[in-house]
C-alpha cells in the first residue's frame, strides 16, 4: 500500500470519499492524519495493528492470495502441532497433501520463526524442484544443494562441494557448541526421492547418508521432506531408511485438533481488520 502522512484533520466526510475513491480506481492508499496520531500515542503495546485496524476500512485490500506459499506473518493461522513436530529433533521427517493446502507456507513460517544462525539455530528452506533435484540432476547432487545453502550461514566453507567435507563442516559446526541445531527442510522432494529409490546399486543411498548424519549428531541435525504422493509412498516403504522417524504429517483442511477455530481466524480477523463484522454462523457457512 501507499503510506500517506496528512499533516491535518480528516473529517469523517473526507475518510469516506478517500474510501469510495480507493474502491473505484482500486488503489491502497494508507492515510495518516493528526488524529489517529494523537489516537495512537494513547494506545499500548503495539501500535501497529491497531493503525492498520483505523486505516484499512478506508481504502481497499485484499489480504488473501492464491499465491499460497508466500503467506505473510499476520495471514498464517494454525498448524501449531505440525510446527512443533518439525521443530523437535524426534518430530517427524516427513511432511505431505495436496497441492494449495499449505505445505510450503508451513515450513516458510518455521523458518521464519526460529532461523536464527547467531544464536545456533539454523533453519534453512530448499526447494529441490527449482534446483533441479531428481530431474536433470541426480539424487548424489542435493550434497553440493545443502552444501551451497548452509555456506550463507557460514556452516560450511567456501568452495567446499564434496559430501564428505559437507558433513565433517556440519559436524564441527554442531560440535562446537552443544546447543547448535540445524534444521534443514526440502520441499518439492518427490522427484528426488523417486531417483533414490530406484537406484539400483544402492537404492535410498542419499537418504541413508542424511539419516547417518542425523544419528551421528543425535539428530541435531535434522532433515524433512515435503512433498506430494512419492513423500507419502516413501512413509509407506518399509526399505526407506526414514521411513519409521516420526509420524508423518498430512497437511489438510483446518479440520482437525482444535484447528476449526484457527479457520474461523482466518476469515474473522482480516474482515474486521477491514472494518466488517460478520453476523452469527456466517463465517461458519464460508
Amino acid at each position: 500500500p501507499v503510506l500517506v502522512l496528512y499533516l491535518g484533520r480528516m473529517t469523517e466526510q473526507r475518510r469516506r470519499d478517500l474510501a469510495h475513491q480507493c474502491r473505484e480506481r482500486p488503489h491502497t492508499v494508507v492515510v495518516i492524519d493528526e488524529t489517529l496520531i494523537y489516537f495512537l500515542c494513547t494506545a499500548r503495546g503495539s501500535r501497529l495493528p491497531l493503525m492498520f485496524r483505523c486505516t484499512l476500512p478506508f481504502t481497499v485490500s485484499n489480504p488473501y492470495t492464491i499465491a499460497s506459499s508466500n503467506v505473510p506473518v499476520e495471514m498464517f493461522f494454525g498448524r501449531r502441532h505440525e510446527r512443533q513436530s518439525l521443530l523437535e529433533p524426534y518430530g517427524s521427517n516427513l511432511v505431505f497433501g495436496g497441492r494449495q493446502l499449505g505445505k510450503t507456507a508451513l515450513l516458510r513460517e518455521v523458518q521464519r520463526r526460529k532461523h536464527a544462525p547467531d544464536e545456533g539455530f539454523a533453519v534453512k528452506l530448499v526447494d529441490l524442484k527449482a534446483e533441479g533435484i531428481g530431474q536433470n540432476r541426480k539424487a548424489q547432487d542435493i550434497w553440493e544443494v545443502i552444501g551451497a545453502t548452509l555456506r550463507e550461514d557460514s556452516i560450511v566453507r567456501p568452495n567446499i562441494s564434496r559430501p564428505d567435507s559437507i558433513k565433517e563442516d556440519i559436524t564441527k559446526w554442531l560440535a562446537a557448541d552443544d546447543h547448535r541445531r540445524i534444521l534443514l527442510l526440502l520441499d518439492e522432494a518427490d522427484a528426488f526421492l523417486l531417483q533414490d529409490s530406484r537406484d539400483e546399486t544402492n537404492s535410498y543411498g542419499t537418504v541413508a547418508e542424511l539419516k547417518g548424519l542425523m544419528d551421528s549428531t543425535e539428530r541435531r541435525f535434522k532433515v524433512v521432506f515435503a512433498g506430494l504422493h512419492n513423500v507419502q509412498r516413501t512413509a509407506r516403504d518399509v526399505n526407506s531408511p526414514i521411513a519409521h522417524l516420526g509420524q508423518p504429517l498430512c497437511i489438510g483442511p483446518l479440520l482437525q485438533d482444535g484447528e476449526v477455530k484457527e479457520a474461523l481466524r482466518l476469515i474473522q480477523h482480516p474482515f474486521e481488520a477491514l472494518g466488517y463484522r460478520f453476523a452469527p454462523d456466517v463465517a461458519n457457512r464460508i
